[in-house]
């Protein structure tokens, strides 16, 4: 028998297909990603942020620049003295509801 998915096991599979998109366009690009953990739980911070309700498949399905300023921005403005990190300096991601 099957166990049923969690939300835990729903909201990874879109972070991980983001974390593979990434490191891909970074490969393409010659520039150096971010660590894939940190990334994933960069954006599971996001996740968790009550105040934010982010389009993940919007963000895996956005073109090279939109992509990359939502990455990006993520990445710069996280704050990970705790976990989970909290997005600083006013930044709202693109596709954020």
């Amino acid at each position: 028998m099957t166990e049923p998915l969690n939300n835990t096991t729903i909201i990874l599979t879109p972070l991980a297909q983001i974390a593979d998109k990434y490191d891909q366009l970074c490969n393409s690009l010659s520039l150096t990603p971010r660590n894939r953990t940190s990334l994933i739980m960069d954006m599971a911070s996001v996740e968790q942020d009550e105040t934010i309700e982010m389009d993940w498949q919007g963000v895996l399905e956005a073109k090279e620049f939109d992509f990359f300023h939502v990455i990006g921005g993520i990445i710069r403005h996280m704050d990970r003295s705790s976990y989970p990190g909290k997005l600083t300096g006013c930044f709202v991601p693109r596709f954020a509801k």
